[in-house]
């Protein structure tokens, strides 16, 4: 039985569940009064009927209301995609009904750390920053010795570790015993480098602990090293290619940034499978066969997007859906990313319980959202050849067009800023002889356009001497920005 919203009127999510649920026992309990069959048959052989099954689905918009939900017919764009679906099971005894809080988790990549990770991570950051020896930094000019003899350099240093707040800073991952972290200032306007981004890694286990690679007004160059966003895309293509494990962490949504709206959506649905379950559980059955019945393959999807607006991260402003089915093809429109928290019913323990997973994180896309901007890209793929290498235009075109290669791009996409087309930045893998090399650019994209292409790195070229300036930062700085978005997220 499948329900489509534009067929609906308004109603809260809690009470399309218990209608749908309270129809089947209805269903059922006109089915079981039928009796027998006018033939006579012998006692204790009466048929009875039942219905082993029915399932439901609505798809719908959903409107936040002072943290309330309730659905609509899609008539406007500046609403949530939602996808419901259940069904009702009979069982031969009554379920049994939860107990205590649903559990809500995220599952994230294991690139992102948990909130006491990051807590941790910080207080290492600043006290190593504080040392003169716990630091150096990364700049063709510049060597360790630097430091000693520049005691203002040193100096500066420790007052941008006194300004390094939990909040302005995001964390990554990149490899065993090395993380990247970033200290975000601001959404940015194009140009606009780490004169206020700062840019560590940090590596716990050797000395000194933090490597600089930009920080506030540095006095060295214009120009930062692309190293460590290499081996944060080299993190996140093992993570497309399912080669990590993932983490879950608790749901504990923040009221910052809008995401008591999303904890709404959340609480509603967890409202509306307990009180479910007890109707079911409640229900008494007076049939000489009695039939039950029991929650079954609860799932719920929420595609949401977030935008900026005047500087400001808004999650309410714009949401606008990119997969409308997931045998549907996406398509990329003009509006900001779209993420999915998918939500899901388990049991634990012979207990039943939810489960919130992160599905898709918009900064890093996968799944039909990547696949559409990789096919943007092959549509562009003779301009960005030619932008990259024009003597060796025939090799890229190449290496853009192979299925195989193409599993291994990563997109870094960017929080839209007005006036500002969104940015992404695309890594994709190749060979250079029998070595395998990435070679890296940027793009605007408008729409179904693309445009300002920019080589950062060919094939042929030094991962090591390789710099990107402050245009180019520019993406780098607004795909942070996003990261720093979702790492407000309210895990623990």
């Amino acid at each position: 039985m499948t329900d489509q919203a534009a067929e609906l009127p308004e109603l809260t999510l809690e009470a399309f569940v218990e209608q749908a649920t309270r129809s089947v026992l209805a269903a059922q309990q006109r089915l079981d009064r039928a009796g027998p069959l006018a033939r006579p048959i012998a006692p204790g052989q009466e048929l009875v009927y039942a219905l082993p099954r029915a399932a439901f689905t609505i798809d719908s918009a959903i409107i936040m209301d002072k943290k309330r939900v309730r659905f609509t017919r899609r008539r406007r764009q500046s609403t949530l995609s939602h996808r419901l679906g259940f069904s009702l099971v009979a069982v031969p005894e009554p379920p049994i009904p939860p107990t205590g809080s649903p559990v809500l988790e995220l599952v994230e990549p294991a690139f992102l750390l948990s909130r006491r990770e990051e807590e941790q991570l910080l207080s290492l950051l600043v006290d190593s920053l504080r040392d003169p020896d716990g630091w150096w930094i990364i700049d063709e000019a510049t060597t360790r010795d630097l430091r000693s003899k520049h005691s203002r350099l040193t100096r500066r240093i420790r007052r941008l570790a006194n300004r390094l707040e939990h909040e302005l800073m995001v964390f990554f991952r990149l490899t065993r015993g090395r993380f990247l972290v970033v200290r975000v200032q601001g959404m940015g306007k194009r140009g606009e480098k780490g004169k206020r981004d700062s840019l560590f890694v940090v590596t716990p286990d050797k000395d000194p602990k933090v490597t600089i690679y930009t920080f506030p007004k540095d006095p060295f160059s214009d120009t930062v090293s692309y190293r460590p966003f290499h081996d944060l895309a080299v993190i996140v293509r093992r993570w497309l290619r399912n080669e990590l494990i993932e983490h879950r962490s608790p749901w504990r949504p923040s009221d910052s940034l809008g995401f008591e709206a999303l904890d709404g959506f959340v609480q509603s649905l967890s409202r509306a499978y307990d009180s479910n379950l007890r109707l079911l559980a409640s229900q008494e059955d007076e049939a000489l066969l009695p039939s039950y019945f029991d929650l079954n393959d609860v799932e719920a999807q929420l595609s949401f997007s977030v935008e900026t607006s005047n500087g400001q991260i808004s999650f309410r402003e714009r949401f606008q859906a990119e997969e409308i089915d997931a045998g549907v093809a996406a398509h990329v429109g003009a509006g900001a990313a779209t993420s999915r928290v998918t939500l899901h019913a388990e049991r634990r323990q012979g207990r039943p319980a939810l489960a919130v997973h992160l599905d898709r994180i918009e900064f890093l896309p996968r799944g039909a959202t990547r696949q559409a901007l990789l096919d943007q890209v092959l549509a562009f793929k003779d301009q960005i050849a030619q932008r990259i290498d024009p003597a060796h235009e025939q090799r890229y075109l190449d290496l853009l067009t192979n299925a195989e290669l193409q599993r291994g791009a990563v997109v870094f996409r960017s929080l839209q800023v007005r006036k500002v087309g969104e940015e992404l930045i695309v890594i994709w893998p190749g060979r250079l002889g029998d070595r395998p090399r990435d070679f890296v650019f940027s793009y605007e994209r408008v729409g179904d356009r693309i445009d300002h292409i920019t080589k950062i790195m060919a094939l042929e070229e030094d991962l090591d001497n390789i710099t990107i300036d402050l245009k180019s930062f520019g993406a780098f700085h607004r795909f942070f920005a996003a990261v720093r978005l979702w790492r407000d997220r309210g895990a623990a």
